[in-house]
């Protein structure tokens, strides 16, 4: 099997959300490990990519190029809901941090999670806008966590 490296450089800070909060703290938490260092799923990962294939082919079919895309996309991404006879045959890993800056994080003592989690995150705080005022409206006061382009 071949084994192939993406590498990602955030343009803007990014919020990969583990999809529930920290009570009191933010409403969207960043999925993060036991060391505090932000990452995204493998699973995740591969379903931005199946999709941004998805976008490709259904351009290309409105474009009239229909020239046998979808056969090699269902052989490298599987079908939708896949079972595992036919899950496709790109495996993707979790996105994270290069291993040197993993290794020297996990081997400073002194570091706690939440110190390392903060240290490459903020929280940034929203809420939504009435169109008709320009008000913000009732209990729509919302903050997530974000990962800072570094």
């Amino acid at each position: 099997m071949t084994t192939y490296w993406l590498k990602i450089n955030l343009e803007s800070d990014a919020a990969f959300g583990r999809g529930d909060g920290v009570p009191g703290v933010v409403d969207a938490e960043v999925q993060h490990d036991e060391y505090g260092l932000p990452f995204m799923s493998g699973k995740t990962l591969k379903g931005l990519l199946t999709a941004s294939c998805a976008e490709i082919l259904d351009s290309l079919i409105l474009a009239g190029n229909q020239m046998g895309w979808q056969a090699p996309a269902s052989r490298l991404f599987g079908s939708p809901g896949h079972k595992t006879d036919d899950m496709g045959n790109l495996h993707v890993s979790d996105a994270r941090l290069p291993e040197y800056v993993r290794a020297q994080i996990m081997a400073d003592q002194t570091l706690s999670r939440q110190k390392v989690l903060e240290s490459l995150t903020s929280i940034r705080t929203h809420t939504a806008i009435d169109p008709e005022t320009g008000a913000p409206k009732d209990h729509s006061l919302r903050s997530m966590r974000v990962i800072l382009r570094i």
